[in-house]
């Protein structure tokens, strides 16, 4: 088909000339007025993620969390053992 666009609900192919989907009766004007555009993500963003996943407060950059987190780890394995 040409000029087809695919219906949100069903994902029917549906002419472009159609107000509605003739699979399920969505009626495309009503759904693109519902619909809200999703929030683009900020660096704040993540920090709220990080606060809300960790329940702290974090202005420590990533790389030097991820590069103690390693340290600690070394740390907590103990010497290596010989044999």
């Amino acid at each position: 088909m040409i000029g087809c666009v695919h219906c949100p609900k069903c994902c029917a192919e549906v002419p472009g000339s159609d107000p509605e989907c003739p699979h399920c009766g969505i009626i495309f004007t009503k759904y693109l007025e519902r619909e809200e555009p999703l929030p683009r993500h900020s660096p704040k963003d993540r920090r709220s993620l990080v606060r809300l996943l960790l329940g702290v407060e974090s202005s420590t950059p990533m790389p030097v969390a991820i590069g103690r987190g390693a340290f600690l780890l070394l740390l907590t394995s103990g010497p290596p053992s010989s044999c």
